[in-house]
């Protein structure tokens, strides 16, 4: 393990097992995953493959205009990794359901490979009864602060640990949350590649 042991900083990762033999907790991850070291004595390698892991947030927030739209390239394999390290991946996004679907799948991602679930700022306004209205091109509307707000409250209902978003009119609701919120610069869009 000394290879691996060279990588790790400890101070970032906590094991949910609290086994005290376990310095390096995101070992556990990697035995989990099929990862064997000659070194590591069987029985504890036993514990680490019975340890429910480090702690990492159970669940991901990301938005889907410009942030998933912007490089899918890139964030279809990371998606796709966080994904088989059973984490959840919930994609915020402000149109209805059915669009952020749509266009999740002509940007390549597919749910349960990608994310786990979608959630509408319009579907969430509706549903509590904010008021909202369409404009000529069937784009819905409704005031500043409950669109602003919004993505704050779905992610203190759906338990989300960490948002990615690309807005900063939304940081300032996420001050009293459990919720992180990340903001990313305003990424510059890439082409589709084939």
């Amino acid at each position: 393990m000394k290879v691996l042991e060279q990588s790790i900083d400890r101070k970032c990762y906590n094991c949910a097992c609290n086994k005290p033999f376990h310095d390096y907790p995101i070992a556990c991850t990697y035995l989990k995953m099929g990862w064997d070291d000659p070194h590591v004595d069987e029985s504890l390698e036993n514990e680490i493959q019975n340890c429910p892991g480090p702690f990492r947030p159970k669940v991901l927030g990301i938005d889907l205009h410009g942030v998933l739209d912007a490089h899918p390239e890139i964030l279809r394999p990371v998606l796709k990794a966080l994904r088989l390290l059973d984490l959840e991946v919930v994609i915020i996004s402000g149109p209805p359901s059915k669009m952020i679907i749509d266009q999740l799948s002509g940007l390549g991602f597919k749910k349960k490979v990608h994310y786990t679930g979608i959630a509408s700022v319009v579907d969430w306004l509706k549903l509590h009864h904010v008021p909202m209205w369409q404009d000529y091109k069937g784009d819905w509307w409704t005031e500043d602060l409950p669109w602003n707000e919004a993505k704050s409250q779905i992610c203190q209902e759906l338990e989300v640990d960490v948002l990615i978003d690309d807005c900063k009119a939304y940081e300032e609701f996420f001050t009293d949350l459990a919720t992180k919120f990340v903001l990313t610069e305003k990424l510059k869009k890439t082409k589709p590649t084939s």
